[in-house]
């Protein structure tokens, strides 16, 4: 990266970006202005049942919106249940 794109990075960030598997779902986060960096974790599963909430699938978005209209006070626990 740095003789392609000017970026400097320390021996741990070439280790982490060489060897990081790509379904690790982790990503590295450099700071140009001051040269530090975190490795973050971005994988989503941790939301558990409550990932379904970010689907924007039209089928999805349907299906909450007959949610919404059936059960105005309770769609919200119908879908996590779905």
């Amino acid at each position: 990266l740095k003789h392609n794109f000017n970026v400097p990075l320390s021996e741990t960030e070439i280790s982490f970006l060489e060897n990081t598997p790509l379904y690790a779902r982790q990503v590295l986060v450099k700071n140009l202005g001051n040269g530090s960096s975190n490795m973050i974790d971005v994988s989503l599963e941790g939301l558990g049942r409550y990932l379904k909430i970010f689907n924007s699938d039209s089928s999805h978005v349907n299906k909450v919106k007959a949610l919404q209209k059936d059960y105005p006070t309770e769609w919200r626990e119908k879908l996590l249940k779905s």
